[in-house]
Formats: structure tokens, C-alpha cells, sequence
């Protein structure tokens, strides 16, 4: 997916998102989670700043914390884009020959060492920033638990190459 694709190209590729979140104008924060199916009357999934494709399991009843989603900003010409992609399964998530379950050790060899290593308050999830690459990997007991994607403003050489010219 292309950070150039339109919405409509979104849910062509995709289908509806299962949930929406509402993203406050002012702080950017994500605040409340709608599923689709349930949007209060008068509200569609354009209200939302972040749509959600979760993955459903039919056995237990409930949506899994995994999928993907796509998270938008508002640009000066007032169109909505896409600012950040997130993948939390392996359909979706491989960008760079890496995907969710890689190693730690694979990450640092393919991409090298990170701009930046920070932690959750609880330490369970590492973090791992290529600002070069527009990347965010999320680590858990040494593997890549998610991997969010964010538009790089001017694409360095090494982020052509990471990304190739279609994943602008």
C-alpha cells in the first residue's frame, strides 16, 4: 500500500475497515474505537482519523489484536492522506523482507543500527526507530511484534532503496 493511494483505493483494496477511531484536532491523540458495524447515526467511517482492519476469530467471538490500520492527517489543500501505516500480521506486514515474528538480530542486520531505542512504560515492548526509513518496529521477547510505517517528508537515497518509488 502507497502512501499516494486515495481512500477510495483503500477500501477498494481492503473493504471496510471493522473499526474507526476518532483522532483529536488539537493534541493528534486517538481517543475513542467504533466498530464499523455500530457507528453512532449520522457518523460514517470518514469522520474517523484511523481506520482499522482487525482479524476476526469465529471460535472465540472476538476481534484479535491483529490486522492493520491506517492512520490520516489532514493535508493544506484540506484532503485527507495517509501519515502512518501499522501492520500487527504477517499478511500485511512485510516491508524490507522483514514482518512480524523476525528476529531482533535480523532487523539490525538488514537495517542496522536504530536512530533510537526506547521502551513501554511496563519495558514488555522495545522499540526500535529507523527515522531514515520511516519505520517504528515493535520488539517483544526479541521478535517484531508490529511494524508501523510513517511518510518520510523528503525520501532519502537509503529510504528509495529500502521502499522502491511506489511506497511514497
Amino acid at each position: 500500500m502507497a502512501f499516494t493511494f486515495p481512500e477510495s483505493e483503500i477500501l477498494y483494496r481492503l473493504g471496510q475497515p471493522t473499526h474507526v477511531t476518532q483522532k483529536d484536532t488539537m493534541s493528534g491523540k486517538l481517543l475513542q474505537t467504533e466498530r464499523t458495524a455500530h457507528l453512532p447515526r449520522g457518523k460514517s467511517i470518514d469522520d474517523y482519523g484511523q481506520w482499522e482492519w482487525l482479524i476476526y476469530d469465529p471460535e472465540l467471538g472476538i476481534d484479535l489484536e491483529y490486522g492493520l490500520s491506517v492512520e490520516f492527517q489532514m493535508s493544506s489543500d484540506g484532503k485527507r492522506t495517509i501519515e502512518r501505516l501499522s501492520c500487527y500480521t504477517r499478511p500485511w506486514s512485510t516491508i524490507g523482507g522483514l514482518s512480524v515474528g523476525s528476529g531482533e538480530w535480523e532487523v539490525v542486520t538488514r537495517l542496522g543500527q536504530p536512530d533510537s531505542i526506547s521502551y513501554s512504560d511496563d519495558k514488555n515492548v522495545k522499540y526500535l526507530d529507523y527515522d531514515v526509513y520511516g519505520l517504528q518496529l515493535a520488539l517483544t521477547s526479541g521478535q517484531v511484534a508490529a511494524i508501523h510505517r510513517w511518510k518520510v517528508p523528503i525520501p532519502s537515497f537509503s529510504w528509495w532503496l529500502f521502499n522502491g518509488p511506489d511506497n511514497r
